[in-house]
Formats: structure tokens, C-alpha cells, sequence
């Protein structure tokens, strides 16, 4: 379980990510590895 300051983290860079115009998601888990911040905007 995450703590809930690295909680509050991954969220803060997540608003920063969505406010340059990227999508982003939070603990997503792609290829059996876990990514606290996915953040994509077209090919990048």
C-alpha cells in the first residue's frame, strides 16, 4: 500500500502532467512493472 504522502505526490505530478496537456494515469501496471505516473501526449 502506498503511503499517503507518495499518494499526494504521484497526484501533484499528475496535475502538473495534465496542465502541459498530456493524459495521464496513476499506478498503472504495464508489463508486470508498476508505473506510479503514466503521462503520454500523442507519441510522446
Amino acid at each position: 500500500m502506498a503511503s499517503k504522502k507518495g499518494s499526494l505526490l504521484e497526484q501533484n505530478v499528475a496535475n502538473i502532467f495534465r496542465s502541459l496537456g498530456f493524459h495521464t494515469e496513476t499506478n498503472v501496471k504495464k508489463k508486470g512493472y508498476e508505473i506510479d505516473v503514466f503521462a503520454k501526449k500523442g507519441n510522446f
